[in-house]
């Protein structure tokens, strides 16, 4: 091949690549993970609020030994801040703001003597508080749930009554009836988010509104001699509610079980029912996904969200953004249950057979900022050393 092509050929060369050189790389769009639980603990129910999380730590049989931790996502420090008295176990934290919240209830032991039961006692701490307060609530409430300067817990029920929530104001010190539920509510389970409280029970779904009084219904069960649904686990936040729909088909091509993740919506009262596995607005599931384990939908208000297993050890969680159809998915190397987010910040429980324990795994986005372009100056002397080949081509100098 002539000199004078060959030059020509490495020109071209030169300028195709400098031309990539000004395209900004993509952002990385990944998850960045951190193992935050202790050896030898078997770690449930963490929440995330501000930079702290919130999490149960148990290591046995024995319940006395669980344990309220608080993990610091900045330095990466915990420490214990709720100790059962004697007798006693702790369980149901909650975190809001600098406010930490669970209650003390009676320890099953492994080998304990059958007895009288403790009173219940809800505390309640602040971050950095190393004294806890117990509130005054009767010795039947159990299941704090806090938001903002808020308390929403419930009192146990008696042998025919309906179960009474209750909300605390913790500027005020004192406690007001709100409504009465169902004696078959779960309570552990009732959602307290801002003016909503949802709960669900054998009839289904619902929704109470503190301001204005209303209780709506957000899913009716349903029981028949053919099929039948419940609601599984759910979560609420701002104008979502997201839940598992548990359908049962007792006969037919479709008999079995399978969990549907459906989405309500507070403002509209519109339902729709999603695919777990490709997302997408569905009216009902084809045979392959309803194999899906599909279990925890959470929500942080903005995006939506549950996890599925297909036939494996691993894990799949997914996120969905309702208003702009924005899917992420994040790998799990185990089985994940107790999902959480808040603010595109997510932790769960993750275990690996044939281990029984569970750790506790943060995550957080990271490509949130998009590698940097090149600036104007780095840009200026590509584009003139670009112009500078281009005129000894077009001259023939080189």
């Amino acid at each position: 091949m002539p000199e004078n092509n060959l030059k020509r050929l490495l020109i071209i060369t030169i300028l195709i690549s400098l031309f990539f050189l000004v395209i900004p790389a993509s952002a990385n769009t990944g998850w960045e993970k951190t193992v935050i639980s202790l050896t030898g603990t078997d770690a449930q129910g963490g929440m995330i609020s501000g930079d702290n999380i919130v999490y149960l730590g148990s290591e046995g049989f024995n319940q006395s030994m669980n344990r309220i931790y608080l993990y610091s996502i900045k330095t990466g420090e915990q420490e214990i801040i709720g100790i059962p008295e004697p007798e006693m176990t702790v369980t149901g934290q909650r975190v809001s703001g600098d406010y930490i919240v669970w209650f003390e209830t009676t320890a099953i032991e492994y080998d304990m003597n059958s007895g009288e039961n403790n009173p219940n006692k809800i505390c309640l701490c602040s971050v950095g508080e190393v004294s806890k307060k117990v509130l005054k609530t009767p010795g039947t409430a159990e299941w704090p749930k806090i938001h903002g300067k808020k308390i929403v817990y419930s009192i146990i029920p008696g042998s025919s009554s309906n179960c009474s929530l209750y909300i605390y104001d913790i500027k005020m010190e004192k406690s007001e009836q709100l409504i009465d539920i169902s004696p078959d509510a779960d309570n552990a389970g009732i959602i307290f988010d801002g003016d909503n409280i949802a709960w669900q029970d054998g009839e289904g779904l619902f929704i109470y509104n503190i301001e204005s009084g209303e209780r709506t219904t957000a899913y009716s069960s349903v029981y028949g001699n053919k099929s039948g649904s419940n609601v599984g686990s759910f979560d609420l936040n701002g104008d979502y509610l997201v839940y598992l729909r548990h359908i049962v088909e007792y006969e037919g091509p479709d008999k079995g079980m399978y969990d549907l993740p459906s989405l309500y919506t507070l403002s509209t009262g519109e339902t729709k029912l999603i695919s777990p596995k490709t997302e997408e607005y569905v009216s009902s599931l084809h045979s392959d996904e309803r194999k899906l384990l599909v279990i925890s939908p959470f929500t942080d208000g903005r995006r939506i969200g549950w996890a599925y297993s297909d036939n494996s050890p691993d894990s799949t969680i997914v996120l969905l953004n309702p208003s702009t159809g924005g899917i992420s998915t994040i790998p799990v190397n185990g089985s994940v249950s107790q999902i959480f987010m808040e603010d595109g910040r997510i932790v769960w429980s993750e275990s690996h057979f044939p281990s029984f324990s569970s750790q506790l795994v943060y995550a957080e986005e990271n490509g949130k900022n998009p590698v940097p372009s090149p600036g104007f100056t780095s840009i200026g002397c590509i584009l003139a050393l670009s112009a500078s080949l281009v005129i000894l081509l077009i001259t023939g100098r080189w």
